[in-house]
């Protein structure tokens, strides 16, 4: 509240008025003062400019304190809209395992189904990935199961990224696989084969 200076006759009150929103006054002030003006909001009656706040919109935060623009979170990092006092900060929330957001974002996205991994502060869905088991591969980018690899190659445990896919390797001469392997075997003494084969022979 505030009051200027004036004149009260014998026998009469006088009172202060409230300062109103967007601006404040300390005790005993004469006036009220309006909020800086990147903080411009207050309550009416506010008594202190720490009472004043910015509005901060989603995928922002306030970086230091009395920053007069708010800061986009970065890739990884998430914030939803919210209010913050003069003199004070905020920030942003970094993206959990299987989750991932690009700058600027307001929530954290969670990674597709068939590629449900990633690491905290993940930036894009492409740090989503998909754990494939020995013998398999991905044959196209964004398939949602993994293949297995044909007798005569081979492919052992690996991550795929989505929008990636990886392939088998064909068995070298003398050495041989069935379908769903892991590594390629050494063909046993007196036995040979060619690239790619799934057995050997005398």
């Amino acid at each position: 509240t505030s009051s200027s200076q004036h004149t009260v006759y014998y026998g009469k009150t006088s009172s202060c008025g409230s300062c109103g929103a967007g601006t404040y006054s300390a005790a005993g002030s004469g006036k009220c003062t309006t909020c800086p003006t990147a903080y411009p909001y207050s309550a009416a009656g506010s008594d202190s400019i720490e009472d004043c706040y910015m509005n901060v919109s989603k995928g922002y935060y306030v970086k230091t304190a009395k920053d007069t623009s708010a800061t986009k979170c970065s890739g990884g990092y998430a914030r939803t809209a919210h209010t913050v006092y003069y003199g004070k900060t905020s920030s942003c929330s970094q993206c959990g395992t299987g989750k991932y957001s690009a700058a600027g974002a307001e929530t954290c996205s969670t990674c597709p189904t068939a590629y449900p991994n990633s690491n905290a502060g993940s930036d894009s869905i492409t740090d989503c990935y998909m754990n494939v088991s020995d013998g398999y591969y991905v044959k196209t980018a964004n398939a949602t199961t993994a293949t297995q690899c044909s007798a005569g190659t081979a492919k052992a445990a690996h991550k795929v990224n989505y929008g990636s896919t990886s392939s088998c390797a064909t068995c070298a001469a003398g050495t041989y696989s069935a379908a769903g392997a892991a590594s390629c075997s050494t063909c046993s003494a007196g036995t040979s084969s060619s690239a790619g084969s799934s057995m050997c022979t005398n």
